[in-house]
Order: structure tokens, then sequence, then C-alpha cells
């Protein structure tokens, strides 16, 4: 099995390019033996061969062995399950078959193992027909293929086919025989499903349409320079939208983007922080052995989409922003937590692992990242003084002049307290614009929310 090593390569998506010197193209030669890599031209192709001789073999003999595997199913006598199960255009059950499970496993194997960790536009558009074919063959396999197919779709361009994916993941039947239900060319902006790479894609055409303003330039001019400084496919039509619909959809994506990334702390504690230090969790074995909601899962899911993540120009950038906002907002409430922290354990209410002061700044930076989205989309667009950037405001929370009250242990967790004393939850909650649904969400998370270093 390879690993992936390289999570962090060029902005944009996938292109076809040359494994050696790097040069993109839209016609280069393909390596004949593995077909998973390209070159400018035959002496690029030997220079290189001594990195790639051991993935391009990997990947001969993994192709081999489910080319074996899928003959000798085929060849063995037919058996009821199979006959009934066998269908290129219906849900079946081929990793719930012993017949056809040595087929499933080599098919995952070539996909996870070999074709992803290369990943080259070949090699990523081959493990992704693969991919969306296993969920036709068996939904109820265990290897979370359907949780890799919509990073694999957005590397290669693909985001409505994307969003489409995920559309249909989420209105299919809950019987994991019958087939998902099909949704195609659904509206990417409808809530709840706006996403980072939209947003920034509404910041960059609002940003060169403020450049632009008050400058001789015909219109058809400025719609072509506000039409390169897109990245998805599905942000073509913005330069023809007016600026008061991007602001309002600029609002819109915050809020939505604010919801799912709470959402997001709810299911697992530890993504969030791994998304802003991911290099031990890329460091670490795949696996596909974990619970949910534990640091392992966490740490699948970051390998399994950090590269989209990754090469969605302006993304992390756009969440570091956001947290830098909040880490400014936390260092002069740092004494006022110590010491509510110091009353906590006096009442025998925190009795957790004692943070040092940068590890309470950096794990409460990432908590409240999420309600500092707007402040990070408006200063991205301003153009005027730096003094005068919406993000130089009052500050967004206050902490309340009163003693913690005590908190019952975290529910289904006998004698677990929560790693917060009330003074941090309190921080948290304070943005008026946080809706009661919200805030309850959070308080939930961090209910069940531990700082770096524990369990």
């Amino acid at each position: 099995m390879l690993i992936q090593t390289n999570f962090k390569g060029p902005k944009g998506p996938l292109v076809h390019r040359c494994q050696h010197c790097k040069a993109t193209a839209e016609h280069l030669p393909r390596c004949s033996a593995c077909k998973a890599v390209r070159y400018c031209n035959d002496e690029h192709q030997r220079a290189h061969r001594g990195k790639h001789k051991s993935a391009c073999n990997q990947i001969k003999k993994a192709r081999a062995k489910l080319s074996a595997e899928e003959e000798r199913f085929r060849n063995d006598k037919p058996t009821f399950d199979v006959v009934n199960n066998y269908s290129a255009h219906s849900v079946s059950d081929f990793w719930g078959m012993l017949s056809t499970r040595y087929y499933m496993r080599a098919r995952y194997d070539l996909v996870v193992g070999y074709l992803l960790p290369v990943a080259t536009l070949d090699s990523s558009s081959e493990a992704l027909e693969h991919m969306v074919d296993m969920i036709k063959q068996s939904r109820e396999e265990s290897l979370d293929i359907p949780g890799m197919i919509p990073a694999t779709m957005l590397r290669l361009g693909l985001d409505q086919e994307c969003h489409d994916f995920i559309k249909s993941c989420c209105k299919g039947s809950s019987d994991p025989h019958a087939p998902s239900a099909s949704v195609t060319h659904s509206d990417v902006f409808e809530p709840p499903e706006d996403h980072l790479k939209l947003a920034v894609d509404v910041i960059n055409v609002i940003k060169a349409r403020k450049a632009l303003a008050g400058t001789p330039l015909p219109s058809e001019i400025r719609g072509k320079i506000e039409m390169e400084v897109v990245r998805s496919p599905l942000s073509a039509h913005l330069y023809r939208e007016s600026s008061e619909y991007l602001s309002r959809r600029a609002t819109t994506c915050v809020e939505q983007i604010r919801h799912l990334g709470i959402h997001v702390m709810e299911l697992n504690k530890h993504f969030n922080h791994l998304l802003f230090t991911p290099d031990l969790a890329l460091s670490t074995p795949p696996s596909s052995s974990y619970s949910l909601g534990s640091w392992g899962e966490a740490a699948a899911t970051l390998q399994n989409s950090y590269a989209a993540w990754w090469e969605a120009e302006g993304v992390l950038e756009l969440l570091a922003d956001a947290r830098v906002y909040a880490l400014r907002d936390t260092e002069p409430q740092l004494e006022e937590m110590r010491e509510s922290e110091r009353i906590s354990r006096a009442r025998g209410i925190h009795d957790g692992p004692i943070s040092t002061d940068d590890e309470m700044l950096a794990h409460m930076s990432v908590i409240r990242v999420w309600t500092y989205m707007d402040w990070a989309v408006e200063d991205s667009w301003y153009l005027g003084p730096v003094s005068e950037r919406p993000s130089g405001r009052q500050p967004r929370f206050q902490l309340q002049d009163s003693e913690p009250e005590p908190l019952k242990p975290v529910q289904g967790e006998e004698g677990c307290y929560p790693r917060f004393n009330m003074a941090e939850i309190q921080a948290v909650l304070g943005d008026e614009r946080l809706s009661d649904e919200d805030r309850r969400r959070i308080y939930g998370a961090m209910m069940n929310s531990h700082p770096p270093g524990t369990n």
C-alpha cells in the first residue's frame, strides 16, 4: 500500500502535470505501465523512474489482482445470491456476499491503497469511477467509500456533481438495499448547502468589483476580470449578478458556514483542531478502524479531504483569518478565565489537566472560529485603511460578572465534567447574532470537548 504524503500540492483542481518537472499541459504522454502519471517526454520519464518504479509496479499488481478476482467470481458456478444481486444498474450486496467479498476488497485496495495516494488527475479520475460503481455494488460496505467521494470530486473540479452526490446521500432511503435518491443539477446556493469554496468566489468577485470601481474599463472587460477570479465552475455566473445580490449571498454563506461548522463540532470534537494543525493526523498511517467522534475518525476524515481543503485557494486562509480575530478577542479574557478555572477546581467542578496559556488560547480560538467568519469575510474585501477594518470594532465577547455555576456531568459519561469553565462558555455564547439553536449546539459541543493533549 502506498502512503499519500503530498497533501499540499499546487492550488486549484487537478490537471495533467509532468511528475518530473511539474510542467502542465493538456496533452502529456502517460506512463504506459500504470497509466496513472504523465511526463513531458521520455527523458523526463527516465529521470523520474527511480522515484516512480515502486508505485508503478504496485499499481500494476493491484490491477492484476482485481482482474483475477473479478474473473474468479464471474467464472464460479452461479449461486442464487450472485444471480439475484449482480447488476450494473441496481443496488447490490457485494460486500455482504462471501463469493464477491474478495473482489470488493481487491477493488478497495486498488482505489485507497494505490490510486488515491498517487493523487494525479488520471489516478483520481480512475479512483472516482471505481468508487461510484462500488456504491452500486454494495451500499452496506463499511469502508467509508461515500466519505471519500466528495473530496475527490472537488479535486477534479466536479463541484456540481459533488453537491448532487451529497444531496443524494442525504435524501437516500434508510433501507441500505434501496437505490439512493438521484439528485442532479441541484441549486448549490440553496440553504444549507453553501460552502467555503463558493464563499471565497463571492468574496473575490466583490473585491474585484470594488477595485475596478471608477476605472474607465468597458463593462465587458470588467466582466472578464471578474470571471477570472473565481475558482469553482459553479461561480461562473457571479459576474452577471448585482452587487446587492453578491452582498446578500456573502451574508447567507457566512450564516450557513457557521451553522455547518457548529454541526461539525457536535459530530467530532477533534476535527476543527486537526484542520488547523494537520501534520500529525496526515502522517498517521491510514486506518478504517475507529469509533464515531474519536480522534481516529477525525484523522481519517482529514486524510480523505485535506488535499481538497488545501487546493481550494483562499479557503484555509479565510479560516486562519477568522481564528486570528478569535485569538485577539480571547487574550484579554485569559486572566479572568484562569480565575474562573481556579474557583471551579476549588469546588471540584473542573478536574481536568491544567492547560498552559498558549494551549488555552489556541483551543478557544478554534472553538470560536465559526463566530468570527463574518469579520474574516468583510475584512477580505475591505479596501480602506487597516485601522478601519470591520474586525477593528469592539470585541465581540464580554465575560459576565458572575461566579461559575455548578455543572452536571456530561450525559452518558458518569463522573466526567466538561473541560471548560463557565467563563469560557459564557465567552463563546456571548455573540448576540447566534440563534438560540446555535447557542444550544455550541454549548453541547463544548460540554463534550477537551483541550489538546487530553482524551
